[in-house]
């Protein structure tokens, strides 16, 4: 009867004491599912990749080395490349009445990718590659930021959830308005009733304010000009109209997400549901931003508060938690003193079980981190010496 307990042990060694192979291994909580999800929630642009299936059944693609690549005709011609790839906004929606979240990617109707979903309502996204400045660094070191990329269906959002999904999500989204603001200057998205209408209205105001001017009594000329022109008045102000109408929304059902890591390596997530957004995800980008600037105090704060030697680093994700920053060490002179650098990737933990939930915290954390004082002290240029601001960190006075 004393064997009972061991009886009910789990048996995981063979008679000589190897460890028996786990055939499956379930991945789900894997710690790169939260860094997955995090990118999905953090960047605001993704790359979208659809298939041109009309152009794949019509014509063979070349594999040949030609730059001009996959269209067999030889025209040359964009909108025939069997593979459209390029930057689409995306949002994550709860609609009314569901408890999970929902990717959405909103396209211009004038897109390819429009035209290629009807026929082939199958798409890719890949994310976190699109920072300009950490992919730079990342290819300097012969490699690319970590990725996410969901591949699965692609489904057309009509009527009411195209009006929810616009309303409460994408109105607001920034990159929809630097699109719609491209669409209204490059009259894609004027009617000619309005570029009628606003070309009279600026011939008006130029004849209005070639009168002004030419005013021979220098206060009428001035009086208008004693304060600063309101958001309304500012000529400079860009002017555009966002029209819902000009914008298809997909939902992404993905059956594939993949994690890529900086070594190129492939991981399965597993998790299903998209959890909620973390506290830190939409302001992570100006604190990255912020502490790479100065990169010659963020190196030796790091070696201070973490116990490294690094001799160069720069951080490329934030989350509630910690860091992760790509750092290379102090080596010694290796085979016939060539000092080779090896770069690794490092997750700086904000402190033992640590979670920062407010960009308050998050400002305080970072200026202890690199000394830049308390945000207070950096309200106006008067304190900046007193802040301890380096001139690259100067735009960043008034955070």
């Amino acid at each position: 009867m004393s064997s009972g307990a061991s009886a009910r042990a789990p048996f995981t060694h063979g008679g000589a004491g190897r460890a028996i192979k786990t055939r499956v291994k379930s991945n789900i909580g894997q710690p790169y599912a939260k860094r997955f999800y995090n990118s999905v929630w953090t960047y605001r642009v993704a790359q979208l990749t659809t298939s041109n299936v009309r152009h794949m059944k019509k014509s063979s693609i070349d594999f040949g080395i030609d730059i001009g690549g996959g269209s067999g005709s030889g025209n040359g011609s964009g909108a025939e490349l069997p593979v459209k790839s390029d930057l689409q906004p995306h949002a994550l929606h709860k609609f009314t009445g569901e408890t999970d979240w929902s990717i959405i990617v909103a396209v211009p109707k004038n897109s390819e990718h429009v035209r290629n979903l009807q026929d082939c309502a199958k798409g890719s996204l890949m994310l976190s590659h699109t920072d300009p400045q950490l992919f730079h660094w990342f290819k300097e070191l012969g490699t690319l930021p970590p990725r996410s990329l969901l591949s699965g269906s692609m489904e057309l959002l009509r009527g009411d959830l195209q009006a929810e999904a616009w309303e409460q999500t994408f109105s607001r989204h920034p990159i929809i308005h630097r699109i719609a603001q491209d669409m209204w200057e490059s009259d894609e998205s004027k009617t000619a009733e309005e570029a009628v209408h606003i070309a009279k209205r600026e011939q008006e105001e130029d004849e209005k304010r070639m009168r002004r001017m030419s005013s021979s009594d220098w206060r009428a000329k001035f009086r208008e000009r004693e304060r600063n022109p309101t958001r309304a008045e500012d000529e400079e102000a860009p002017v555009y109209v966002i029209k819902p109408e000009t914008f298809s929304l997909f939902r992404m059902k993905p059956d594939v997400r993949l994690w890529i890591n900086t070594a190129g390596q492939t991981q399965r997530v597993w998790d299903p549901v998209v959890p909620d957004p973390d506290p830190l995800c939409r302001c992570s980008h100006r604190f990255i931003r912020m502490l790479n600037l100065g990169r010659q105090k963020l190196v030796p704060s790091l070696n201070m508060n973490y116990s490294l030697k690094l001799t160069n680093a720069f951080i490329f994700e934030i989350s509630d938690s910690g860091m992760w920053a790509m750092g290379t060490q102090e080596n010694l002179a290796g085979k016939n003193g060539i000092v080779k650098e090896e770069w690794m990737e490092l997750r700086l933990d904000f402190g033992k079980n640590q979670i920062i939930t407010t960009e308050q915290e998050m400002e305080w954390w970072v200026r202890g981190l690199t000394k830049l004082g308390a945000p207070e002290l950096s309200q106006t240029n008067s304190s900046v010496e007193d802040a301890g601001l380096s001139p690259e960190d100067f735009e960043y006075r008034h955070i």
